[in-house]
């Protein structure tokens, strides 16, 4: 692979970087509300400013890793650790700086900021537990549902509209080998019969055995597609004796 540097697409990654950073800003508004009150009641701005360059080994590193990642990519995931340094090194400047107005009025504004972001969280966490008892297990359902088609581990599927990296594969212990690609779906499916034949066929030759598609038309079901359960998925079984066409169909490694 040869790199090329093309400034309009680093100035499209800084800028979707700087969006990412202030939706999750936005997330923490408590912390960013709690900063600006302790700021606010500093007698004197300059002391702060001095305490937190002090402390230059707390948030230097963390502001370096996240500026590097603000120059490819920025997800919550890859900077919260890093975002935890920096509020902690924020605030221990804020709280280290003589000049604060009350002691008093640091601990209560510490404490609502904690307490906000234990509600958040709290309520977050019942969120998840509520949906993990109502939601189905769609991927153990797949599975399920392409053992009563007589799918065995081992065996060789072929995809269509489905991302590889499906826990259904690994829980059925089948292997994906082929693909339709992702430009090529919507023709398949608007395709005559002679078309989706050609796909079957090129599929067959790669010793899939069955072919699974999702979110596929609900004619489907009349042209020999299965539905898998109560899922987007639906499986058919292919030709036992492929042919030499081969449409669209590509090899996985």
């Amino acid at each position: 692979m040869e790199i090329h540097f093309r400034t309009a697409n680093q100035l499209k990654a800084f800028r979707q970087s700087a969006g990412t950073f202030f939706l999750i800003f936005l997330i923490q508004l408590e912390f960013v509300v709690g900063l600006a009150v302790l700021l606010f009641c500093n007698l004197r701005p300059r002391e702060w400013i001095g305490v937190a360059f002090r402390h230059w080994f707390l948030w230097f590193p963390a502001a370096a890793a996240c500026l590097g990642f603000v120059s490819v990519m920025v997800e919550g995931r890859y900077v919260a650790s890093f975002l935890v340094i920096l509020w902690l090194a924020a605030f221990a400047s804020s709280l280290s700086s003589a000049t604060i107005i009350s002691s008093r009025i640091a601990v209560a504004v510490v404490l609502a900021v904690s307490f906000v972001t234990g509600v958040k969280i709290l309520k977050a966490a019942v969120t998840d537990v509520l949906a993990v008892h109502k939601q189905a297990n769609e991927s153990w359902e797949v599975a399920q549902n392409l053992k009563a088609l007589g799918v065995r581990p081992g065996d060789r599927v072929a995809l269509i509209g489905v991302l590889a990296e499906q826990d259904w594969l690994r829980l059925a212990n089948v292997k994906a080998v082929a693909e339709l690609r992702y430009r090529d779906e919507r023709k398949f499916w608007t395709g005559d019969a002679n078309l989706q034949d050609s796909v079957f066929t090129a599929f067959a030759t790669t010793g899939s055995k069955i072919v699974v598609a999702a979110h596929a038309p609900i004619t489907a079901v009349k042209e020999g597609w299965t539905r898998l359960g109560s899922t987007e998925f639906y499986a058919r079984s292919l030709l036992a004796k492929p042919a030499a066409h081969v449409f669209a169909a590509r090899k996985a490694p």
